[in-house]
């Protein structure tokens, strides 16, 4: 906090320092709080100014009217009736023009009064993110005071509730050119049809709302605890909409994190009155009522967790031994009668195993293994081959020849089990530590570097740079670990590479058991294995497990090698392989294909079976996800971080070393010294560039990260360091200093 009031003393002088200033001013928070603190300041010679445009919307121009109102400030609304036509076309950088246009606007107001400076509310977060806009206020010489004053986004917000702004916690707002896809052309029609659209959700007293255009279709964005006031005005939204003109209306989370799930849709079409629906973000729990009441309070966590991704979550503790919840058929009826909207399952402890049979299996001889498939198709046939019971509660249902009966044989859900095996721990506790790293991985405690493992042993290694490709689909090419030399691939050397901490994902290609994996020397003759055994001493940092490793999920092994990387570790989340002999046919082409853009792993896996999976019984019928399903890799969008450490700012220096701090808040060199930047990501830095008076010098991609002001004449300098990872986020630290060079 002590921080945060130097910082409100340096803009105060920062503002002050100018005398005279114009601020570019919508209402926002950003601009609100400069324009608050120029009123304190500089009282008449500080004037609001207001560009009305065809892309800001009218209730943001009341807003704007109410604030400058609140702060006492002079505010001035220039009205400006058209848009260029480079912006018209609604290019990548349409912002660039748009603030050219009204930066030319502003300088000529600022000439016409006398004014020197025009402000805005740029801050140091903004250049974290892709703001073409700011290289055109860059080339009008805008003065940022909050950049200067090195003020965040949060920073503003704890500011201007400081001093009493009633939009402190305003929702941040965009212009309507925003709602349109970046190429499509931007017309007035689409302009007033969004403001429209958006307009008539707000009066429905949504805290937030975005109407997108696409194609006639209005895409609408809410927060997730909002989401059940669509449903209860879609007849009126359905009407109001189609009578502003859109064709269909799609409802989305509002991406707080900038993630859209597939399984979040709603799609209604408007034609004739006709409304149809097809939302399915259910997720049934189902959950042995022996385990229930030891991890009650981390299932609820959960369920929470879930909500807050759009996913509606629904809990069922039963207890085995009661009627029609020892076999698997009555198991899937339960569930057929909870499949309205359903996306999926998840089976928490020992919720009944299905079983397969096939007649011609591995070597064309019978096989029967453990087949969730089964609960994931609700409307196919399925013959019972055998069923019955022993002494000890154990009840089995072998089925066989599967067909599409009534529906079809591809599945309408996904199905995740999260049954720990007790040999390698209590149940409960084991399923406390599950719920508890997962709740830690969705909410971003829990993380590893994106890179991913890809493990190839010998009968495979040739398939090496085509199974890359698979996971590009995931994962960038140069953070992909490729292993399949067959001289490499033993089990040392898989052990010493899971060991660390160092992968997000492995993909693992090797004969196993359920038991064991087999790494075979290169002759053929013979072999290491790798015993679940052994694998559970060693630990284990991987996130998800693709295993294309025959049997390996074979689940109601006491020792599944598979339960071993769910729960054997401190990280396992999910995992996906066979029960049998086989696995994907396609070697996960068509998985990681739909896993690109689906909204997580279960969907994906589904997609996979309907399309290969149906196709090939006898080799694809054991393919299963243990852990949970909702769950996929994320992708990296956190900025590294970023501080100029050397010299600190507002402090006076000689020849490198610090005298005192100065009450201007002014930094000043006197004689040349280092500027020492530290940079950290944990993806690795890509790069650190260095701006002097906002001219890139020059760019380091190692540390250390240091400007040498030796060779500097005197004067000032504006020195920014924008610190990239390897995914393009970007992160930005700036200093204003005074050397004083002999």
């Amino acid at each position: 906090m002590k921080n945060l009031v130097e910082k409100l003393e340096k803009l105060k002088n920062l503002i002050k320092e100018k005398e005279k200033l114009i601020i570019s001013f919508s209402g926002g928070v950003d601009s609100s709080l400069v324009a608050k603190l120029a009123f304190d300041m500089l009282g008449g010679n500080s004037l609001a100014v207001t560009i009305d445009s065809p892309v800001f919307p009218r209730r943001e121009l009341e807003n704007a009217k109410k604030i400058a109102e609140e702060i006492g400030i002079r505010h001035k609304i220039i009205k400006e009736s058209s848009l260029g036509k480079k912006f018209l076309l609604n290019p990548k950088n349409r912002c660039y023009y748009c603030k050219k246009e009204e930066a030319e606007i502003l300088l000529s107001l600022a000439r016409e009064l006398g004014y020197k400076y025009v402000a805005d509310g740029v801050n140091i977060s903004d250049f974290s993110d892709y703001r073409p806009g700011i290289a055109a206020v860059n080339e009008a010489n805008f003065f940022h005071p909050l950049v200067e004053a090195n003020i965040s986004r949060k920073e503003v917000r704890l500011l201007a509730k400081k001093l009493g702004l009633s939009n402190y916690d305003m929702p941040s707002t965009t212009c309507l050119a925003s709602r349109i896809p970046y190429d499509e052309k931007i017309t007035y029609n689409k302009l007033t049809m969004i403001e429209r659209a958006e307009d008539f959700l707000f009066s429905l007293s949504f805290k937030q709302v975005r109407v997108r255009y696409n194609n006639k279709n209005a895409i609408i964005e809410v927060y997730p605890e909002e989401i059940n006031k669509i449903f209860v005005n879609r007849d009126e939204i359905v009407r109001v909409l189609k009578r502003i003109g859109f064709s269909k209306f799609i409802l989305l989370n509002f991406p707080v994190t900038g993630v859209i799930l597939n399984s979040q849709v709603e799609r209604v079409s408007i034609d004739g009155g006709a409304i149809t629906s097809n939302l399915a973000n259910r997720v049934m729990v189902l959950v042995d009522k022996s385990v229930y009441e030891g991890i009650k309070n981390e299932l609820d966590r959960f369920s929470t967790d879930l909500s807050k991704e759009g996913w509606i979550c629904e809990i069922y503790p039963k207890k085995i031994g009661c009627p029609g919840w020892d076999d698997p058929e009555d198991v899937k009826k339960f569930i057929v009668s909870h499949s309205s909207d359903l996306a999926g399952c998840i089976l928490v402890g020992n919720i009944p195993m299905p079983e397969y049979r096939v007649e011609k299996g591995y070597m064309n001889q019978p096989e029967t293994f453990p087949c969730d498939f089964y609960y994931m198709d609700l409307d196919g046939k399925w013959e019972v081959y055998d069923k019955g019971g022993n002494s000890f509660g154990y009840y089995y249902t072998v089925f066989c020849n599967h067909t599409n009966g009534n529906g079809s044989k591809a599945p309408e859900i996904w199905v995740g089990r999260i049954s720990p095996s007790s040999w390698i721990g209590d149940n409960v506790s084991l399923l406390k530590e599950y719920f508890k790293r997962n709740h830690a991985y969705r909410t971003g405690s829990l993380c590893r570097a994106s890179r991913a493992l890809l493990y190839i042993d010998d009968d495979w290694a040739k398939y090496g740079s085509e199974y890359k490709r698979y996971l590009e689909n995931i994962y960038k090419s140069s953070l992909i670990t490729v292993i399949n030399d067959p001289e490499k691939t033993r089990e040392k050397n898989y052990l010493n590479n899971i060991k660390k901490e160092k992968y997000e994902w492995i993909c693992l290609h090797a004969h196993s058991s359920q038991l064991q994996h087999n790494f075979y020397y290169s002759d053929h003759t013979k072999w290491d294995s790798l015993t679940s055994w052994e694998l559970r001493k060693n630990y284990k940092s991987a996130f998800f497990y693709d295993l294309h490793c025959c049997e390996a999920l074979d689940y109601f092994q006491e020792e599944c090698i598979g339960n071993l990387y769910l729960f054997g570790n401190t990280s396992g989340l999910t995992v996906i392989g066979s029960s049998k002999v086989g696995g994907m046919i396609d070697n996960g082409k068509t998985f990681y294909e739909k896993l690109k853009s689906a909204a997580c792993i279960g969907d994906a896996f589904g997609e996979w079976y309907s399309l290969k999976g149906v196709k090939y019984p006898s080799y694809c019928y054991g393919m299963m996800v243990l852990g949970d399903p909702t769950l996929k890799p994320k992708k990296d969008e956190k900025p590294p971080s970023v501080e100029i450490t050397f010299p600190k700012k507002g402090y006076l220096y000689i020849f490198g070393r610090e005298i005192c701090p100065l009450s201007t808040g002014k930094t000043i060199l006197i004689g040349s010294c280092i500027l020492v930047v530290e940079a950290d990501d944990i993806n690795d830095i890509g790069r650190v560039d260095f701006y002097v008076n906002e001219e890139l010098r020059f760019t380091l991609k190692s540390k250390p990260y240091q400007l040498d002001l030796k060779n500097y004449s005197t004067g000032w300098y504006d020195i920014r360091v924008v610190a990239s990872d390897k995914f393009g986020n970007s992160n930005n630290d700036h200093i204003r200093l005074l050397l004083i060079n002999f």
